[in-house]
């Protein structure tokens, strides 16, 4: 469990520095939301909450089910996609119910962020198997 939350918090950095050089390039003011930096942050913290407790569930049962499976980096990939993109339709099923219009944005938005955890975890993965196989005797 502890090797899916340095993946949560690598997507928060990045996703951080990401926003808040979109928000300094944006035209717009922020100043009614507190300020380019505060909106960054604030939406970095939100996501970062999701992808704990949505998206890290689903990386585990990603693990659980392509464990020694051929072509298991695919398999594990395509479930990451699939519950990312799935999330945000069911976290707008859930927030909007009366007027229910899918955000294709935010769809697209959750498949780049579950990719992006997929890639983090398995580089990692990589890592970790690396250093197993130097310290072995």
């Amino acid at each position: 469990m502890k090797d899916k939350l340095l993946p949560v918090l690598i997507i928060a950095v990045i996703q951080y520095i990401c926003l808040l050089w979109v928000y300094t390039n944006s035209p717009l003011s922020y100043e009614d939301y507190g300020g380019k930096a505060f909106l960054a942050f604030d939406f970095t913290i939100i996501t970062a909450l999701i992808v704990l407790f949505y998206g890290v569930p689903i990386s585990l049962l990603s693990d659980y089910l392509t464990t020694n499976k051929p072509l298991r980096w695919f398999w594990a990939m395509l479930i990451h996609a699939i519950g990312g993109a799935f999330g945000v339709v069911l976290l707008s099923v859930l927030l909007s119910l009366p007027d229910f219009k899918i955000n294709y944005s935010l769809v697209i938005f959750g498949f780049c962020v579950a990719f992006l955890y997929w890639v983090i975890d398995e580089v990692l993965k990589i890592r970790k198997k690396k250093r197993e196989t130097i310290d072995a005797p």
